[in-house]
């Protein structure tokens, strides 16, 4: 029984090996699903998250998050996994009895709260020990607090997200929006300009549209801005 268990091993991380090599994906995913069962018995941590990456890697959140269910310490991990997954009460409750050490899982864990309707008085207070010098953190807290109509509390988190990436287009975007809801069309309109000489662009129209009438800016998304931070800290 032992002798198979090596072989499965074995025969596991090699073909994660040559899949990931050759980004053939889908032998990679059937060796997940063949392997399932002897990666959650063997209780090896180490073979428990080469498997999650794996999974991670063919976008199987499920199957990484039950993989490291057994892993010790490992309640950060599975939350950014589930956040990967848009699965936001899970990562509240991962984090009901530990709290995030990485800026990943700060960030993580004060989206997912305001996705579940918590007040951003409460969100934002994840954040605070990083967003004096996180640009994310800066800009997650300025669209909880413009959604919420607390465009000043916006406008100076967004101010601050463009100190902290001035190449980043979409920081202008967002400043732009609480400067023109916040009556300051002139800043507004230097926003727009600035954001559209970091993407190389120009748009009169918008523009003109800009100082001639009044633009209704929609909510501001969060989900768009993030990208998948799970598997940085596996």
């Amino acid at each position: 029984m032992e002798q198979n268990n090596e072989f499965n091993r074995f025969s596991l991380l090699k073909c994660i090996v040559v899949a990931i090599r050759e980004k053939n994906v889908v032998d990679l995913e059937k060796a997940i699903v063949n392997h399932e069962k002897d990666v959650i018995l063997s209780q090896d941590t180490e073979l428990l998250r080469i498997y999650s990456l794996a999974c991670l890697y063919v976008n199987d959140a499920n199957r990484a998050y039950v993989a490291l269910m057994n892993v010790k310490n490992s309640e950060e991990v599975r939350a950014l996994i589930a956040f990967q997954d848009k699965n936001y009460a899970s990562v509240v409750g991962n984090f009901k009895d530990v709290k995030p050490k990485t800026s990943a899982g700060k960030i993580a864990l004060s989206v997912s709260m305001y996705e579940s309707e918590r007040t951003v008085f409460d969100c934002e207070k994840v954040l605070d020990s990083i967003i004096v010098n996180n640009s994310t953190a800066c800009t997650i807290a300025g669209i909880m607090n413009f959604n919420s109509k607390f465009y000043d509390a916006a406008e100076n988190y967004f101010s601050q997200a463009t100190l902290l990436a001035p190449k980043d287009m979409i920081t202008w975007n967002n400043l732009m929006s609480a400067y023109y809801v916040n009556d300051k069309v002139d800043l507004a309109y230097r926003c727009l300009n600035l954001s559209l000489m970091v993407n190389g662009n120009s748009a009169p129209d918008l523009m003109d549209k800009m100082k001639r009438t009044k633009i209704n800016f929609p909510k501001l998304e969060l989900s768009g801005q993030f990208y998948n931070i799970a598997s940085q800290l596996i």
